[in-house]
């Protein structure tokens, strides 16, 4: 799905937030908090990129 997708490019990428894109427009920004209201699946994959995030500040 496109919230796993999300999930994994933050994850990979070290981010915290992804703009959302839509006809080459930015029409929003999804960020880790809503990937996890979205997919509690993903749960364990943002806290990894949070305790990643916190690590290198």
């Amino acid at each position: 799905t496109a919230v796993d997708e999300a999930a994994k490019i933050m994850a990979e990428k070290g981010i915290k937030k992804l703009p959302v894109i839509e006809d080459g427009r930015v029409v929003g920004i999804v960020s880790t908090s809503d990937i996890i209201s979205a997919s509690p699946a993903q749960l364990g994959l943002m806290e990894e990129l949070l305790s990643y995030s916190e690590i290198n500040a």
